[in-house]
């Protein structure tokens, strides 16, 4: 059914979702797994950057973390995940990514923003679904 999954990940409780979930269709599939990581430039992590002088390089080394643990979760259960980081805007960043890749599914797990910062930039995920050029699959909980 599908060849080429992405799945994005930040390491949230909703992202591990995703994670275990793609890791299982992947498997199921046959389908490559592709794993991605961005660290916003912008909102929290843009403030963070701009603060903190070794900031770039703590974000960094907690992106890889995050990834090669959903690179040794995938190789748990016999699925090779390629994993690649990025600095940008997250949603940017994921498209851009599953175009290059040809992916045919982006996993992602949903983590609503709330009030007015939900106004002001939308969800990653949103973003993600209004603009990608296959099916997105949202996961909510899964365990």
């Amino acid at each position: 059914m599908f060849k080429n999954i992405l799945v994005a990940t930040d390491g949230s409780e909703y992202s591990q979702s995703a994670v275990r979930y793609a890791i299982k269709l992947a498997k199921e599939c046959n389908a490559k797994l592709t794993a991605i990581y961005v660290i916003n430039v912008r909102g929290e992590f843009g403030l963070f950057r701009a603060l903190f002088k070794n900031a770039d390089k703590v974000l960094e080394n907690e992106a890889k973390k995050i990834l090669f643990q959903v690179k040794d979760l995938g190789e748990k259960h016999g699925v090779k995940v390629d994993v690649v980081f990025r600095k940008g805007i997250p949603s940017n960043e994921i498209l851009k990514l599953a175009e290059e890749i040809k992916a045919d599914l982006i996993v992602m797990g949903s983590r609503g923003l709330s009030g007015i910062e939900r106004v002001l930039v939308g969800s990653v995920t949103e973003k993600v679904i209004a603009n990608a050029k296959c099916p997105v699959l949202v996961v909510n909980r899964y365990v």
